[in-house]
């Protein structure tokens, strides 16, 4: 299995091929053929055909693993007693190691997909367009030079994609795998391989934390050469421009840059392009059931039947009549407790429902419905039961919420007007404004403001790491009579995590330090 994983560094895998394999859901495998660049990328419809596997790779690698473990590891979920240990070792912080199925899944998927781009940033797509030139040289029909012109301006934009998406997957990398930013020591603090140029007898190193964000905003200043003609626009399935700026103001927060990151969010923010939405149920609901809503930069589009994303059901678990459920989540009743009765996401979020384990049954429980699905992707039962949510639904890649957010935090510790962002994405919550605070009360409501907004999609757990809290998991839910039954029985439902442990980050993968060596690819401390 690691010579099979090890292969997708030295030679081109089909991009069309990689995506409808992933969709399969099997991600412990990888494809036994691949084609040479020079044989699969020489004409314009080679080229879309390859853009077209860019984006399918990037849906493949939203939603499932590459947002749970750090979901599991944080405080606001309690594993249920049907849970079967699925996602226990995350949970429970001590048993999980580097050797990490999901883990090692997560890292090699990121760069499966960064080998291909680096193959059609370094000259796949350019190649092909100097044979477009070549052949406009040739001719003078005016009908076939405009045909040309088209083509070329078409895969300079493909170009702009590969640069953003080696972006975000860099970005998502050091996020997880590398040392958290500091300004002071990222030029010698481990981050992960940085490598744009695949040679299967290359040495593969770890590179710094700074070498990875260099690269990380060089790809983005030459993504935006490439996608300038990209129309900016809400629920955009294309990469743009405004996604650049979206993917610089959460790098640039995480660096904890905040003079950037407020920029970069503002711009959004100010363009007016993305406005959020009316304080009712419907819009929320709207947004998470449907993929519909004035608020998504970055939207990553389905099509019922054919396309599919890893799901996060577990949290709903219907079954076929949809009168009981058996999620292996269950949100925590601390979490619960942070949501006003006003607050238009309570709605989306969570649903009340009949629990079922070992043969009781548990009334009037909350779960998670945020991921029930959107119903056009439903899967089709019978006529009895109709149509099962299975927690397909278009991935929000980014949103406008966000760059709130964003705003917030990085207004507070630079010193600038925090409460404006913070109350206008209230307002459009369903909350009161908030007013005569500061210090330590105004950024507790940022914090809580953020948890409430992004909750369940894959950012509270760094969140804690870049604020220097610990993971002190939340009040479990209980039922009226007192009972924690449904729950598993377990320390996880008390677990503290002090501020600074080192699982905070994720292990580098064993078999890659066994392929490697330790001294190329030394291990992260605490693993």
């Amino acid at each position: 299995m690691k010579q099979q994983i090890f292969r997708v560094f030295g030679t081109l895998v089909l991009a069309g091929l990689m995506g409808s394999f992933l969709a399969s859901c099997d991600l412990t495998r990888m494809p036994s053929k691949s084609i040479p660049i020079d044989e699969s990328l020489k004409t314009y419809e080679d080229a879309a055909k390859w853009n077209r596997g860019v984006y399918t790779q990037f849906r493949n690698r939203q939603g499932g693993v590459f947002v749970t473990i750090q979901e599991q590891m944080s405080d606001y979920l309690n594993a249920s007693s049907g849970f079967s240990n699925r996602g226990g070792v995350h949970h429970g912080w001590v048993e999980m190691s580097a050797s990490d199925n999901d883990v090692a899944t997560v890292y090699a998927y990121y760069y499966s997909a960064l080998k291909n781009l680096n193959s059609l940033i370094n000259g796949g797509y350019q190649g092909v367009i100097d044979d477009i030139e070549a052949e406009k040289a040739g001719t003078t029909n005016e009908k076939t030079l405009k045909t040309y012109e088209a083509q070329i301006g078409e895969i300079k934009s493909f170009i702009g994609s590969a640069y953003f998406a080696r972006a975000y997957y860099y970005f998502n990398l050091l996020w997880r795998f590398g040392t958290p930013y500091n300004k002071a020591t990222a030029l010698t603090d481990l981050g992960v391989p940085v490598v744009t140029v695949y040679n299967v007898s290359d040495q593969v190193k770890r590179g710094t934390v700074q070498q990875g964000y260099d690269l990380i905003f060089a790809d983005l200043k030459e993504a935006e050469k490439y996608l300038t003609d990209v129309p900016n626009e809400s629920g955009s399935i294309r990469f743009n421009t405004d996604a650049i700026t979206a993917l610089r103001a959460r790098a640039y927060l995480e660096m904890k840059d905040y003079e950037n990151a407020y920029s970069e969010a503002m711009k959004l923010i100010s363009s007016g392009r993305y406005p959020l939405i009316d304080p009712t149920e419907d819009a929320i609901m709207d947004l998470w059931r449907h993929d519909t809503s004035t608020e998504f930069i970055l939207m990553v589009p389905l099509r019922a039947g054919t396309e599919t994303v890893s799901s996060m059901g577990s949290y709903y678990a219907a079954r076929k009549d949809q009168t009981y459920h058996t999620p292996d989540w269950i949100p925590t009743q601390g979490l619960l407790d942070k949501f006003a009765p006003e607050d238009i996401r309570r709605k989306a979020y969570f649903e009340e429902v009949e629990l079922y384990y070992n043969n009781i049954h548990f009334n009037g429980m909350t779960i998670v419905s945020k991921f029930r699905g959107n119903p056009e992707f439903a899967t089709d039962e019978n006529e009895y039961y109709g149509p099962i949510p299975n927690g397909q639904q278009m991935p929000k890649i980014f949103r406008i919420a966000e760059d709130y957010l964003i705003a917030a935090e990085a207004a507070y510790f630079s010193n600038k007007d925090a409460l404006t962002p913070l109350n206008e994405l209230r307002r459009h919550r369903g909350l009161a404004p908030l007013s005569g605070i500061s210090g330590k009360a105004l950024l507790d409501e940022i914090k809580d403001e953020r948890l409430r907004e992004l909750a369940f999609e894959g950012f509270r757990l760094f969140d804690l790491r870049r604020w220097g809290d610990p993971m002190n998991r939340m009040t479990s839910q209980k039922t009226t009579d007192g009972s924690t039954l449904f729950l598993s029985n377990s320390d996880f439902r008390t677990l503290k995590i002090e501020a600074g442990n080192p699982k905070f980050v994720f292990p580098i993968p064993q078999w890659d330090i066994n392929v490697y060596g330790e001294e190329n690819m030394p291990q992260n401390p605490g693993w």
